[in-house]
């Protein structure tokens, strides 16, 4: 009896991993009348390739990574998704600096271009505008007087501290000047990108290669 009864308990547990394996759950584990030893079922038709194919998804990891960093170990300029301050150029004017993080040039952005802006104490940027686009401003340091015209054309002035965000509709004009005694640093932000290269082609711009550091 306890042999019949031992091959009755094998079949069953069988038609367990069996049922299981069909209906798409994931191999149970089992203890095999052979040697009491814990074995894993795998459902029927799924050779072992587990650990094949882990050593392959990290090949490619590995390979996009390699295919990312450029020969001095960095990444690819106009395909970067990773951008430091450091491996994009500094644009100086007299008013501060600009680092353009995600443009085409960079990153290959497609609908977008954002960098970080310096403006020195006293300085910013009179009014003006951007034809066609949309902005934002992240006050990330320092403080500052910010202007958005209304819809009327009407100036409207409010005082930016860090943690605020100005919302600049398309071609509306604006001006950014810092009231502080320290730098101010804003996040910009345009849609579409292009102002970023208007800048950049500016006669009074002196532009810095990734790394160097403004005199």
């Amino acid at each position: 009896m306890r042999q019949a009864g031992s091959r009755m308990v094998t079949v069953w547990l069988r038609q367990v991993v069996e049922d299981r394996s069909l209906s798409g759950r994931r191999p149970v584990a089992m203890w095999s009348n052979a040697g009491a030893r814990r074995v894993r079922a795998r459902p029927s038709g799924v050779s072992g390739t587990s650990r094949t194919s882990r050593t392959d998804r990290a090949d490619r990891r590995a390979a996009v990574n390699d295919a990312e960093r450029g020969p001095e170990g960095g990444r690819r300029p106009g395909d970067m998704r990773f951008v430091g301050q450091d491996d994009v150029e500094t644009q100086v004017f007299d008013w501060g600096t600009l680092k353009w993080l995600a443009e085409p040039r960079v990153c290959n952005a497609q609908r977008f271009s954002q960098g970080v802006v310096i403006l020195l104490p006293g300085k910013g940027h009179t009014r003006h505008n951007h034809p066609g686009v949309e902005e934002t401003l992240y006050i990330v340091s320092g403080r500052g007087r910010q202007m958005v015209e209304d819809p009327e054309g009407e100036p409207v002035y409010r005082d930016v501290a860090p943690g605020d965000m100005v919302h600049i509709p398309i071609g509306v004009y604006h001006e950014t000047i810092n009231t502080g005694w320290e730098p101010l640093k804003i996040v910009a932000t345009y849609a579409p990108h292009g102002p970023e290269a208007i800048l950049r082609a500016m006669a009074e711009v002196q532009v810095l290669p990734p790394g160097a550091l403004p005199d």
